[in-house]
């Protein structure tokens, strides 16, 4: 039989464990599922398709440039492959991949350099405190509901020079960008959000670089304040 006859098995054609844990009643329930099947094998079938379940494997994995997520971010199991929604989501740093995607880091990067994160020291340590304290007179917590869900969102919107005020929109905003990617039923931009969460997004294309650092500027003050701040002391991003 010759060599370039012999056709390999896809993942999908392999006899792995399925693991189900959407519905779980609890985080434990959800984790002691995932235990289950990994104690079965390092790869399980779940609802959207193949789960690697084991560190190793898992950043092997991330690391391989041919492992990348597919362009609608899960969009496509809804039914949806073209229109509004998936122009911008498919548009989105989180979709692209590759060097577009490279090129887009490169980008925003600017607002990221270590000089400038290290201004958000105070911000993130009052943030953590705020978040925590409640929770030592408690005595307990459930962390993914009490600090890192809540915890990103008011440090981003200190980067974007957003009011405090702000915070609980901005955290209402990203919840409903997020519904885009569950797939237990369709979901759709909540209408408040829809033009601002979208503001800015467009094709790639190196010829839109210019257009897409404007509207950064134009969009988060803040950002652009700190962007033209490295750019003037000669701080680079790393790549």
């Amino acid at each position: 039989m010759c060599a370039a006859s012999v056709k390999s098995r896809t993942v999908f054609e392999a006899d792995i464990p399925t693991v189900s844990y959407q519905d779980a009643p609890s985080p434990q329930a959800a984790h002691e599922a995932l235990k289950q099947a990994r104690k079965q094998f390092p790869i399980a079938m779940g609802a959207q398709g193949p789960e690697i379940l084991r560190y190793e494997l898992a950043h092997t994995a991330l690391r391989d440039p041919r492992m990348a997520p597919p362009p609608g971010m899960g969009l496509e199991t809804q039914g949806i492959t073209s229109g509004e929604l998936w122009d911008r989501v498919s548009s989105s740093l989180l979709s692209v991949n590759g060097e577009d995607h490279a090129r887009l880091r490169r980008l925003v990067s600017k607002a990221f350099t270590p000089r400038s994160v290290a201004l958000l020291d105070k911000t993130i340590t009052d943030i953590i405190t705020e978040l925590t304290d409640p929770l030592m007179e408690r005595g307990r917590s459930e962390i993914v509901a009490d600090v890192a869900r809540p915890y990103p969102v008011p440090v981003i919107c200190e980067l974007l020079g957003a009011p405090r005020q702000d915070w609980q929109l901005f955290s209402a905003w990203a919840d409903d960008f997020f519904k885009a990617f569950k797939t237990a039923k369709p979901y759709v931009f909540a209408q408040a959000g829809k033009q601002d969460i979208g503001a800015g997004a467009g094709g790639g294309g190196n010829n839109k670089d210019a257009t897409r650092e404007a509207e950064l500027r134009e969009l988060y003050p803040s950002l652009g304040r700190q962007m033209a701040a490295n750019e003037a002391s000669g701080i680079r991003p790393r790549r």
